[in-house]
């Protein structure tokens, strides 16, 4: 289950369930590597950028099996999300429509209240102009970590939107 590009029965079985069993069908296959031997346990770690910046904040967050992550302009809050950025489309389609109060599954997936979990090294990549997923994210999880004296690291992008288009930025994100 995932996002695009890979059909619609593949994305609609990610729809309220995500950052819950999505995350669970990537620890099964670091499990299953770990068990054959591929990939030593103490060494996994997860990358991801947007949506999947959000996959990784959370794998490194809820689970003590991934030991460090580069998020890529990731998010840590559906809601706060979808207000700040006014585009109500990716909570209203897989999520759930948007109710107030909130209903409890809907934050069921969100890092946020998760930061006080993270222990392991984190790095973080945003352009200060992304519409999609805002750099006030990263920036909290940054500071979060930080206060926390967890090994944090946040490169800020100029000019970048939702992805990096500059050719030193994307050299420099590899």
């Amino acid at each position: 289950r995932g996002s695009t590009g890979f059909g619609d029965d593949f994305l609609g079985a990610n729809i309220r369930c995500q950052g819950v069993k999505d995350l669970d069908d990537i620890l099964t296959g670091v499990d299953r590597l770990v068990e054959m031997g591929i990939v030593d346990a103490d060494r996994v770690g997860i990358y991801g950028g947007s949506y999947g910046g959000d996959m990784a904040l959370r794998g490194v967050a809820v689970t003590d099996r991934v030991k460090t992550g580069v998020a890529l302009y990731g998010f840590i809050d559906n809601r706060r999300m979808t207000l700040e950025t006014g585009d109500f489309t990716y909570e209203e389609e897989y999520i759930a429509p948007v109710t107030w109060p909130m209903q409890e599954d809907v934050a069921q997936s969100d890092v946020f209240s998760h930061l006080h979990e993270i222990s392991c090294p984190l790095l973080m990549m945003h352009g200060d102009q992304d519409p999609i997923c805002t750099l006030s994210h990263s920036k909290i999880v940054y500071r979060a970590l930080e206060h926390r004296g967890i090994k944090t690291g946040l490169v800020v992008y100029p000019g970048e939107g939702h992805g990096f288009r500059k050719p030193e930025h994307r050299k420099d994100c590899a």
